[in-house]
């Protein structure tokens, strides 16, 4: 067995190709892969350079004050509860029985004002604006 009948084993490193050393060291002589003139042939150009125009990296809001986040809170109207027998306790259940509330609309859920509610209800599981409490008895 001589040096020159081994196999390579896969996956084993390699030289890396030194390049910009003459053409015998296996990657051209002249312009060393980089192409003819040019910014991008003769250094480094910082990285996020766009050619003069402001970078993306600048063009974008600063974290501080900026919130894209929506509110998880589904507003429901009194207006939509009309016909509410009396008695009744509303919860996030019944709500969504009667498809007046999803899930994916929120994670808790307001009653918002409007026209006048039914006083005998209660409300379980759910916010309430201050007109809304206002029209209901005090507990």
């Amino acid at each position: 067995m001589n040096l020159n009948n081994l196999v390579k084993i896969a996956g084993s490193p390699r030289r890396a190709k030194r390049v910009g050393r003459g053409f015998g060291c296996g990657k051209g002589g002249h312009t060393s892969g980089r192409g003819q003139k040019g910014q991008n042939s003769r250094g480094r150009v910082k990285l996020g350079f766009e050619g003069g125009q402001q970078p993306l990296s600048k063009r974008l809001p600063h974290r501080r004050g900026f919130n894209p986040r929506k509110s998880d809170v589904a507003a429901i109207s009194v207006d939509r509860l009309t016909g509410v027998s009396d008695g009744t306790v509303i919860t996030p259940a019944w709500l969504r029985q009667r498809g007046l509330w999803r899930r994916r609309d929120g994670g808790s859920i307001k009653i918002v004002g409007g026209r006048a509610i039914n006083p005998t209800i209660k409300l379980k599981g759910v916010a309430a604006s201050a007109s809304v409490r206002k029209m209901l008895p005090k507990k």
